[in-house]
């Protein structure tokens, strides 16, 4: 089966595409949060892209082609791999994408043909008489925009892994099928003069194989799905567009279907994936301690990587020394932080000023080429500033509630002498006389005065 959709419409570069972090039937999450991956299931999958992260990397690989019967040693030949891509994609988050993960092409055998993998993969064709049958081809891997996730037709991709094409038997031996896109798909096997199937390309789908003397030719590809195979020959792969069917030469060989072509920005890693396996997708994302903080505030920030690239052989079957830098704008963070065996590296800074700021995780490695090395994973940080101190407010002096018999202006306090015969000197005889003081709206005025005598 494959997803209806309009060539015509795909976008010659990505756009801000929207992945998603719910758990669809086919997909695991690992648990160090910024890994999914998905598995084909037959269906589309959808996927929601976490609060924060705006750029994201996605791996594709195709499904394989299956294998042909080989009559001559009684045992099947494998088929064309799938296609891959690699590429880091801008995302929104909260929004939602489809991904459409491609079947493998069945196996033919010495009595029948194999069937084509999901998502586009073409039927291989069998010679009941010379007892061989070939290969399906492979099914296209696919991730598209918000627009695709609504229903089954998608009229938008941004990535495409091309399907590998179906092997074609053989009575005297059987012809490989040809490998999915990455870019081109390649064309299925010649044999005894007669030509495989063609690749599917950026502008067209594969021709068909089987052009020669008395050969049968299969079907070329139609859009997105590949030809069926004729006489023996391999279904052609899905993809961007399908690859050709292959055909029959005159002496009972069948020719190995074209793969299907990939689609991928420019700056894309395109490759292979492994022969006889179905199809994949994962996508990797930063994640974060924090998607919002106060400025001088600190945040850790983890970049995610397959794990099967370090620590361990990777798809260059080879140990990669990956790394990752962390920037913002023309600032560095940190510096080729070493991405551990569990497939992540981390930077904790407290240097983001205020503002929206994205912070970018740069791959780096010492062992370049290979798929991830120089994609990116942006994450978003909203930095505001720190509250300001509060300036201190006047306290005003209270004033004292007049009574009956009193002014609001003032509130005359008397403050009786004491009971006690002053010492010589003031209030003494013949000293100066001591009077009875009233305060009066803060003046001192003298009201009575007399002088003491000591008794006699």
């Amino acid at each position: 089966m494959r997803l209806s959709r309009s060539i015509s419409t795909v976008p010659a570069a990505a756009a801000a595409l929207v992945l998603a972090m719910a758990a669809p039937a086919g997909a695991t999450t690992t648990s160090n949060g910024g890994t999914a991956t998905f598995g084909e299931t037959g269906q589309p999958q959808s996927f929601v892209v976490p609060a924060g992260v705006v750029g994201i990397t996605a791996d594709l690989v195709g499904g394989a082609g299956g294998s042909g019967w080989d009559a001559a040693n009684s045992s099947g030949v494998l088929g064309g791999a799938g296609g891959r891509v690699t590429a880091s994609l801008a995302t929104i988050p909260a929004s939602t994408v489809e991904v459409v993960v491609g079947g493998e092409g069945t196996n033919g055998t010495s009595f029948a043909e194999g069937g084509g993998g999901y998502n586009g993969g073409a039927d291989g064709s069998a010679n009941i008489d010379a007892g061989y049958g070939g290969g399906g081809g492979g099914g296209a891997t696919d991730l598209g925009t918000g627009s695709c996730a609504a229903s089954s037709s998608c009229t938008s991709w941004a990535l495409i892994a091309g399907g590998g094409g179906g092997t074609g038997g053989g009575d005297s031996g059987a012809s490989t099928g040809g490998a999915g896109g990455g870019a081109n798909g390649t064309a299925g096997t010649t044999v005894d003069a007669t030509t495989g199937g063609g690749g599917g390309t950026q502008s067209g789908p594969g021709v068909a194989g089987g052009v020669g003397t008395f050969a049968e030719s299969g079907d070329p590809g139609v859009g997105s799905v590949g030809g069926e195979g004729a006489g023996g020959g391999g279904g052609g792969g899905g993809g961007y567009y399908g690859g050709g069917g292959g055909g029959e030469s005159g002496d009972n060989d069948g020719t190995g279907g074209g793969g299907g072509s990939g689609f991928a920005p420019t700056s894309a890693f395109s490759g292979t994936g492994a022969p006889a396996s179905e199809g994949s997708a994962a996508i990797y994302w930063m994640t974060a301690t924090t998607t919002s903080l106060t400025v001088g505030g600190s945040v850790t920030l983890t970049a995610n990587l397959p794990e099967e690239l370090v620590g361990g052989p990777g798809v260059f079957n080879q140990t990669l020394e990956l790394d990752e830098t962390f920037t913002l704008g023309g600032t560095t963070l940190c510096s080729a932080v070493a991405v551990g065996t569990d497939g992540t590296a981390t930077c904790t800074t407290s240097a983001l000023p205020v503002g929206i700021d994205d912070v970018i995780a740069t791959v780096g490695a010492n062992d370049p080429p290979a798929p991830f090395v120089g994609t990116t994973e942006v994450f978003e940080v909203d930095v505001t500033a720190a509250a300001a101190s509060p300036t201190p407010t006047p306290t005003a002096t209270p004033t004292a509630t007049p009574t009956a018999g009193t002014s609001a202006a003032a509130t005359a306090t008397a403050t009786p002498a004491p009971a006690t015969v002053p010492a010589a000197g003031a209030g003494s005889p013949g000293g100066p006389p001591v009077g009875l003081l009233l305060v009066l709206g803060g003046g001192i005025l003298i009201v009575a005065s007399r002088r003491f005598r000591r008794a006699r």
